[in-house]
């Protein structure tokens, strides 16, 4: 109790950023299925501290169509990748990943590294800060030096998981749980991901085979970013809305779950100018 409601929020107040910091420019990366008003909004904080900074927004199972809101920003656009869509369907279903065939989870995990891929060749800067559109942006965001990764570790793997990942690659396997996408990636580190998957088939099978959660992104870029040999960090970079009450006190310089109850006035003028585009 005493953790919750005054350790935590006092962490969250005075946090800092490690001693062996550097701030670099990003490419923001928004993966998003319908959240346009969202996607705008945090598109909006992260021009804040990055005006020069570039972005790309990836919609999931939706396709892009010619009458998509306005977005105030200059943006790249990748493909459509459908995963989204497979998790819903098992919602619907009353099913999880666990009732999932290996060959649909590596159908699920093939479309994650494609699209990531992909955001990596359409970035121009070393470092992709990835979010979802219940994101936002607070200040500058700090990397630990010789990083590759920076990671959440809300969700706990087991000690067997972390032992079992450990003894497959031959190396300690140091992160301790998952939960990423919100934060900074390497743009090199994706494509040495992609190509440790190529490389690797059997692995990845018996990857699947431990632990059919891999196919969510969250949880497979933690351990594929482990067996591209990357190095993971955890700086405390996010404050989860929906986990802390004090979020509002929060220094840290991201914050998820993020749901601001009046959207900005300059999206409501957006939503307007496409509306009378539209009908002409």
């Amino acid at each position: 109790m005493l953790d919750k409601y005054l350790i935590q929020p006092i962490k969250h107040l005075f946090w800092k950023p490690h001693k062996f910091s550097e701030y670099p420019d990003y490419t923001l990366f928004v993966l998003f299925h319908h959240e346009w008003d969202s996607v705008n909004s945090l598109i909006s904080s992260f021009k804040n501290y990055y005006p020069e900074g570039d972005v790309i927004i990836s919609r999931d199972s939706l396709n892009f169509s010619p009458n998509e809101p306005l977005i105030r920003y200059p943006y790249k656009k990748t493909q459509t990748y459908s995963c989204m869509q497979k998790f819903i369907d098992l919602v619907w279903d009353r099913k999880t990943e666990k009732n999932l065939t290996p060959l649909e989870c590596l159908n699920l995990i093939d479309c994650h590294i494609q699209r990531l891929v992909e955001v990596a060749k359409l970035a121009k800067n070393d470092w992709i800060l990835a979010v979802e559109p219940d994101c936002k942006i607070n200040k500058k965001v700090p990397i630990q030096k010789h990083s590759d990764i920076d990671i959440l570790e809300v969700n706990k793997f087991s000690d067997e998981y972390i032992q079992s990942i450990s003894n497959i690659s031959g190396k300690k396997f140091e992160a301790k749980g998952w939960g990423f996408v919100v934060g900074p990636i390497k743009k090199e580190l994706i494509l040495g991901i992609h190509k440790w998957y190529i490389e690797n088939p059997t692995t990845v099978m018996k990857l699947i085979r431990m632990d059919k959660r891999i196919v969510v992104l969250d949880f497979l870029i933690v351990v594929m970013s482990h067996f591209a040999n990357a190095s993971i960090v955890n700086s405390n970079l996010i404050t989860e809305c929906y986990r802390n009450k004090f979020w509002k006190l929060t220094s840290r310089p991201l914050l998820h779950q993020y749901k601001p109850k009046k959207l900005h006035q300059d999206i409501r003028q957006m939503a307007l100018l496409a509306k009378r585009n539209e009908a002409n």
